[in-house]
């Protein structure tokens, strides 16, 4: 088997600034470089473009961050320009608009395309049709790949899960944060909450909330500090409310940094930290204890107990109990008023999760993994041909029960069925199907596999009709003079 290594890989992202994603894509495109690949990345640039460049992982500024018309012709155009020239033979999107642009482009261009799913999207207004997910994609949590395979039917043998990996030598309590505390003016001996987002609309509900419950805050903990880091859209609005509750204190306790690089020196500045998703996760790499709170719901202080609902949501709540002051507020009482050795062993216990369970060597390997069968010419493991989606409840009976058993054998098995329903079968069985009287699609869909299985019923007969004779010995020529096994 070729070496995956050789594959030239491009990622394609809005921006890298602050976030999730764009750490995702920052860290896993640093890991890949490690392995050997040769990482190209285009996105609209941002703070983290000096560290890609600083690995000799090249970047390319493309405005893909907006719908414009204009934005989205230049983008076209600047990609098939960098696609062609750098050679890439993977291009790996993440976000709605990179993805958009580059399935558009993989209509036309010999390279394989295959995505990242950081996040549930609306699929109201149409939107739902101008979400393209490669040939292969890979969800960070169970719940992005139920959403995917309820909202866009995507088989789940496309679909790998991962995790958002940590890089636990960068994130950690050694960290150095002596630079940052001497450039904002900070106490070393105050206590300290630390918060970090991307300061857009859709993120920074929480900010809000530790803005509005500051004061009282400081009533209970007067020596506390506020630290606040990232930038976008509703910074401007948050800075007037934390400016407001300095100005009634008589003291700047609450500090906003705006866009920072240097995201593992504040992960590890507080004595306690609030966020989501992959912040709330390097923070716990810095050995802190974390509120887990964001703008998809509320998980609260995490322990052992929050694991379970942790790692269903990939650490965003999706679909908890809504954030609200009241519940931060009850929060931060608690780990203010914990002692030192509680919340030292709360954070112990996230830093050991995360070393044991979210390496950023193991986020690559889930890459890899899709890269592998993404390029793979035989994308099936077994082509199964019979007398199925006529409604036929015994041969359908027969299709179940052969799934489920080579399933046990092999729970990651690439099935696909030939079908004269192959819309209804795919969904009801969880494969693959097309249309068993399309010759073409049916003959590549053969060349793309290992085996056909020819069963479930009694195919070579003339009793019904010589056609069905002639039809199911043509399928199984067709695999023999293809090589593949019958």
């Amino acid at each position: 088997m070729e070496d995956i290594r050789k594959k030239k890989v491009l990622m394609t992202l809005m921006r890298l600034d602050i976030g999730g994603a764009e750490t995702h894509v920052l860290e896993l495109s640093l890991e890949l470089k490690r392995q050997g690949f040769d990482v190209v990345v285009a996105s609209n640039g941002g703070v983290y473009v000096p560290a890609l460049e600083a690995a000799g992982i090249r970047h390319y500024k493309v405005p893909m961050y907006t719908k414009s018309p204009g934005k989205v012709m230049r983008s076209l155009s600047l990609l098939r320009r960098i696609i062609r020239t750098e050679k890439i033979d993977i291009v790996h999107a993440h976000g709605r608009i990179p993805a958009f642009l580059c399935g558009i482009l993989s209509r036309f261009m010999p390279f394989t395309f295959v995505t990242t799913a950081h996040w549930v999207f609306k699929t109201s207004h149409g939107l739902k049709y101008i979400s393209d997910w490669g040939e292969k994609v890979v969800a960070v949590s169970e719940d992005i790949k139920t959403y995917l395979m309820d909202n866009y039917h995507i088989n789940p043998t496309d679909i790998f899960v991962t995790i958002n990996g940590i890089d636990t030598d960068k994130f950690s309590p050694e960290a150095e944060t002596a630079d940052i505390i001497l450039e904002f003016g900070l106490s070393e001996d105050s206590t300290k909450i630390v918060y970090i987002s991307r300061m857009d609309e859709d993120r920074a509900l929480v900010a809000f909330h530790l803005v509005e419950v500051a004061p009282r805050l400081l009533e209970k903990q007067p020596d506390l500090e506020i630290v606040i880091v990232g930038g976008g859209n509703v910074f401007d609005k948050l800075k007037e409310k934390a400016d407001a509750a300095n100005r009634t204190a008589g003291r700047n306790f609450i500090t906003l940094t705006g866009g920072r690089s240097d995201i593992y020196k504040f992960a590890n500045l507080g004595d306690i930290f609030v966020g989501v998703s992959r912040s709330a996760l390097e923070a716990m790499a810095c050995a802190k204890p974390v509120i887990v709170a964001g703008n998809e719901g509320y998980i609260g202080i995490f322990d052992e107990d929050k694991l379970a609902v942790g790692i269903d949501t990939n650490f965003c709540c999706r679909g908890l109990e809504a954030s609200s002051p009241e519940l931060l507020l009850r929060d931060l009482t608690v780990l203010l008023e914990n002692a030192a050795e509680e919340n030292a062993r709360l954070g112990n216990y996230g830093r050991e999760l995360i070393k044991k369970e979210y390496s950023v060597s193991r986020m690559a390997g889930d890459a890899v993994k899709m890269y592998r069968a993404a390029v793979d010419p035989k994308r099936f493991d077994a082509v199964i041909s019979g007398y199925y989606g006529f409604e036929n409840s015994g041969d359908e009976a027969l299709l179940y029960a052969m799934i489920q058993n080579l399933r046990e054998l092999c729970p990651e098995i690439r099935l696909c069925v030939l079908s004269k329903a192959p819309k209804k079968t795919a969904e009801e069985y969880g494969v693959y199907s097309v249309n068993r009287y399309h010759f073409f699609k049916l003959k590549q869909t053969i060349a793309a596999s290992k085996l056909l299985i020819s069963g479930g019923g009694s195919l070579l007969q003339d009793v019904t009709s010589s056609k069905s004779l002639w039809y199911y010995l043509t399928v199984m020529k067709v695999a023999k003079k293809l090589g593949v096994k019958v």
